[in-house]
């Protein structure tokens, strides 16, 4: 919801909002570190990976979504 009240609230001062979704990644973040059978059978992606809807929104792809939810699937229903 704040991405949709948001993106209401500064429209007007040209400013676009989004929300991105990683999707699950392996980070290391919290001291967790699953060997690669693990990474495998968790279906976790490279940080690298997980950052592509970010860049997308960046580069512009996503204009015509604003106020929605970016995944490396496309448009989040929610």
């Amino acid at each position: 919801m704040l991405i949709v009240e948001w993106n209401k609230k500064f429209r007007g001062d040209g400013v676009m909002v989004w929300g991105a979704d990683p999707g699950r990644c392996h980070t290391g973040l919290g001291g967790f570190q699953p060997s690669a059978e693990q990474v495998k059978a968790m279906g976790l992606k490279p940080p690298e990976e997980g950052a592509e809807p970010v860049m997308q929104i960046l580069r512009g792809e996503w204009d015509g979504n604003v106020g929605k939810v970016i995944s490396h699937e496309g448009v989040r229903p929610w």
